[in-house]
């Protein structure tokens, strides 16, 4: 595959997201304009996407190992559009790559290896070539996955939408604020022992939609719109039909509010998550909004995240409970309350309730407005 055909992939997915693959006649078109001189390359591509390779990676999760499913793509691709098992496979792991489901050095290395068994003649389409060892091989030592902050992993919904996540791995951090208000007192330590997946945006109102088949939100805007005017209980029946699809091993909810702060802060102990003084190129507040706007417009924190303050609440899993000084690990709240706790202001607040450890904790769970919107966590 040709390095600039590659680079100029990954440019359009960094431009354009990776739901660019949903729309083939705009990825060819942008194929076209910025490498059109390699029409071989281009055509591999989109043979690939036309026999939904992208698509299936774009909603990957690991209850498939990720190397079978690369080889019955690849298998796959070879017998539709009668290509040799090695060209096939190469331009799979490109679309893999850059979904980033593989590193650059796993694809150099199966690219070269491919290479090697061309060039040995070795170019048999019944799965048996050099594409992958047998899983079941007793040489072969357990595969264990760990992820860094920041890796990326999409779902497919349906009808061209995806949710996007990225991975917040274990840590720990300072929790609330001894500068705040009363509920946010005292700041405390607390250990995250468990990595975590959460929305690099909020939920969308097309997200929302195409799951619940209802749209809630009274601003009917565009469809990266986040979601709005709902309550808790409405998350929760989301969540619930959004486990029912399968998607993932591990099931979706709600962040716990240790979550919520710990993906906000980013790393952080500072008021907001860029720094100590207000910024209103990070968030959508009172000050530049009048409703809620499209999401991931502002800047994102430092592991990526869209949206964590301004623009809409988020909801949080927790029932409200006052904290305590001692040191916490992974907590989860009360057992039982009367309010939830939302997160991170919205497009109509002022700049002092778009810090990251301030909590609303007036909203019961069936209470929704035009400024209540969420994001979805998975482990």
């Amino acid at each position: 595959m040709n390095d600039l055909v590659k680079i100029k992939l990954f440019e359009i997915l960094e431009n354009h997201g990776n739901l660019i693959y949903l729309d083939e006649k705009r990825l060819e078109g942008l194929l076209k304009d910025l490498c059109g001189a390699y029409k071989r390359e281009i055509n591999l591509v989109m043979a690939a996407v036309r026999s939904g390779v992208a698509k299936e990676l774009l909603s990957y999760n690991e209850n498939i190992p990720l190397e079978s499913l690369l080889k019955r793509l690849a298998n796959r691709l070879a017998e539709e559009h009668g290509l040799k098992n090695e060209l096939a496979g190469s331009t799979v792991n490109l679309i893999a790559l850059s979904l980033k489901l593989i590193t650059e050095d796993r694809f150099n290395r199966s690219n070269s290896n491919r290479e090697d068994d061309y060039r040995n003649g070795n170019d048999s389409r019944d799965g048996r070539d050099n594409y992958t060892r047998k899983e079941n091989s007793s040489a072969d030592p357990p595969v264990i996955k760990v992820y860094k902050t920041g890796a990326a992993r999409s779902f497919y919904l349906g009808a061209g939408v995806a949710l996007d996540m990225l991975y917040i791995a274990p840590g720990a951090f300072i929790m609330g604020d001894d500068n705040g208000r009363d509920d946010e007192k005292p700041a405390h330590k607390v250990k995250i022992t468990k990595g975590f997946w959460i929305g690099k945006y909020p939920v969308t109102r097309e997200q929302y939609k195409i799951i619940m088949k209802s749209d809630p939100s009274h601003f009917k805007k565009s469809r990266n719109h986040p979601v709005e005017n709902v309550s808790w209980n409405d998350c929760r029946n989301f969540i619930v039909k959004l486990n029912g699809m399968k998607l993932a091993e591990e099931k979706f909810h709600l962040p716990s509010e240790a979550e919520w702060e710990y993906a906000c802060r980013a790393g952080t102990a500072s008021t907001h998550y860029w720094g100590y003084d207000f910024d209103g190129n990070y968030c959508w507040y009172a000050g530049n909004s009048k409703s809620t706007c499209p999401v991931g417009l502002k800047k994102p924190n430092k592991w990526g995240l869209y949206d964590m303050c301004g623009n809409v609440w988020e909801w949080c899993a927790d029932w409200y409970g006052s904290y305590s000084k001692q040191f916490q690990t992974d907590p989860e709240g009360p057992v039982t309350g009367s309010n939830r706790v939302a997160r991170g202001g919205g497009w109509d607040s002022l700049p002092e309730n778009c810090r990251s450890a301030l909590r609303y904790i007036n909203f019961t769970p069936s209470y929704h407005n035009n400024s209540l919107g969420f994001r979805v966590c998975l482990s």
